[in-house]
């Protein structure tokens, strides 16, 4: 609503007797009902927001995506989830030792896509800060479960462990020269795998990671 109030205090600031004018009458009107229709959609974005902030609810059923994974949790008392509940249920230390996960609104994707376009923001939700095990202030609806996205970052020092056995076995591996596509782990040359190679992939789970690691610029 910024621009839409900036607006109107340049308007405020004109001449209340129009000597200022030097467009057609029809002109103005149409730059006044712009203005007025600017206003009308702020107040009511405004308005739903206020409706949507106040059906929110720190107790009840979420849901929380990994990937493909998704499956619905329940909020504790003032909006907490323990963040090992989520680990233990997609198993995610098992498949990353020492890995930190965090919590968002916006997928994968959408958080790729906005740093694209220059939006660097991160915006993780916030966790105790005794032992960072639960995630706080979470909310959701009564009429439908909120929907959180699951980030995970390996640690760094199993991850470059990973990618220098990655590299070793895949340079141990004579291929032979062929016109035809051999399928391995693609992420080693800086193209993350997809679902057609994927038992192939060294870590599926990663395999984003892994192909930024060797060049990949992001979709």
């Amino acid at each position: 609503m910024g621009a839409v109030i900036s607006a109107l205090h340049s308007e405020l600031s004109l001449p209340t007797d129009a000597t200022d004018l030097t467009t057609a009458p029809l002109d103005e009107v149409r730059r006044y009902r712009q203005l007025f229709k600017l206003l009308a959609d702020d107040i009511k974005k405004e308005e739903e927001h206020t409706l949507e902030v106040a059906s929110r609810r720190d107790r009840g059923k979420v849901i929380i995506v990994y990937e493909q994974y998704t499956d619905t949790f329940d909020l504790l008392a003032g909006g907490t989830l323990a963040i090992a509940a989520v680990d233990e249920e997609y198993c995610l230390s098992d498949i990353m030792p020492g890995a930190t996960f965090e919590l968002s609104q916006i997928s994968v994707q959408s958080r790729i896509e906005a740093q694209i376009n220059g939006d660097n923001t991160t915006l993780f939700e916030k966790k105790n800060k005794e032992d960072e095990s639960l995630w706080t202030n979470l909310y959701t609806y009564d009429d439908e479960p909120k929907k959180w996205y699951v980030l995970v970052f390996q640690d760094k020092a199993q991850r470059d462990a990973d990618l220098k056995a990655t590299k070793e076995r895949m340079s141990a591996i004579k291929v032979e020269e062929s016109s035809e596509r051999v399928e391995g782990c693609s992420c080693l040359a800086g193209n993350p795998c997809s679902e057609a190679n994927k038992y192939s992939c060294r870590n599926f789970k990663m395999r984003f990671a892994i192909a930024k690691e060797n060049g990949w610029k992001g979709f």
